[in-house]
């Protein structure tokens, strides 16, 4: 005998990651110092590869930034099995069965009616502990549905 529950609308506001921000940053510094480290190597390589290393950190730098006024609205409501509701666009979106699923890290790959697709990047650090977890639970559950 099976019953259909129902469960409330899961409400997210995501704030931007500083667990993503701190892995940026030790990246870039742990290649910059690898690359200043005395090697066999051309000079000319280790100042190509120090010239990318400082470009990729500006470029991070700024991407960061341009997330942080991002997330200042970002707003999803999970509704149903599948359906997930951005609040500040106003529109609907359909999730697809590939998402990946770790302790600390979610991400989702939804489209919408007119078929955009959107990859949404959820670190454990972005929500409440609490709602963080029935994410993942409920989630999980999902996923041991459709199996």
């Amino acid at each position: 005998m099976s019953s259909t529950t129902y469960v409330a609308p899961l409400r997210l506001e995501l704030i931007p990651s500083r667990l993503l921000r701190y892995y940026l940053h030790c990246l870039h510094t742990s290649v910059l110092l690898a690359s200043l480290l005395p090697s066999r190597l051309p000079w000319m390589f280790n100042a190509l590869c120090i010239i990318g290393v400082i470009l990729s950190a500006y470029y991070s730098y700024r991407a960061l930034r341009r997330e942080l006024h991002a997330h200042r609205g970002m707003r999803w409501v999970w509704q149903e099995a599948d359906r997930w509701y951005d609040v500040v666009a106003a529109s609907e979106w359909r999730m697809q069965p590939n998402y990946f699923l770790t302790p600390w890290l979610i991400i989702l790959n939804l489209r919408n009616i007119d078929n955009q697709r959107r990859t949404l990047l959820i670190w454990h650090d972005q929500l409440t502990i609490a709602c963080y977890r029935t994410l993942y639970r409920q989630l999980k559950f999902w996923r041991a549905q459709d199996d």
